[in-house]
């Protein structure tokens, strides 16, 4: 499946113009404003912050578990460490997969309404196994295809996937 939400994301980026424009291309105020667009919306600022903030706690939530879970492992064995805290991080991340597509359509219950998504479409489990490769392609794609492309095609494919458990 993430196979298929990759290429759907890379078709939309090639369908689109999709290039991120000056004003969205610093920090989580910019990739709201980004994704909104890439959504076919527009957000106000007070939503533009929201989006920001909750990305805010997301990612810091995520890197603070992940960052425990491999000082823990590392005290069993330091091969441990990494994969530990890839995993941690995902699991927790996957957990607000949608926040940012949920704050664009106005939900008013972004967190909540998020984990539920990823709880109706199979559980952290099957988030994370399906989120891996996207994030390994928004990561490790930009060498050939340039940063900013990949972080969109990923970034495009999570739409897709909103899009798909939010219509189930």
């Amino acid at each position: 499946m993430s196979v298929r939400l990759l290429r759907a994301g890379i078709a939309r980026y090639l369908a689109s113009d999709l290039v991120p424009r000056a004003d969205e291309r610093s920090g989580f105020r910019g990739g709201a404003r980004w994704m909104a667009r890439a959504m076919g919306r527009s957000l106000d600022d007070k939503a533009e912050r929201r989006g920001a903030r909750l990305s805010i706690w997301k990612y810091g939530t995520a890197l603070g578990v992940a960052l425990v879970a491999a000082f823990l492992a590392a005290q069993l064995h330091g091969l441990l460490a990494l994969p530990a805290l890839v995993i941690a991080f995902y699991a927790v991340e996957v957990q607000g997969l949608f926040l940012l597509p949920l704050v664009v359509v106005g939900d008013a219950r972004p967190v909540s309404r998020s984990r539920a998504l990823v709880a109706a479409g199979g559980g952290t489990a099957h988030a994370v196994l399906l989120v891996l490769p996207i994030a390994a392609w928004m990561i490790f794609a930009g060498v050939q295809r340039g940063f900013q492309r990949a972080w969109c095609e990923g970034c495009l494919a999570v739409i897709v996937w909103f899009e798909e458990a939010s219509a189930a």
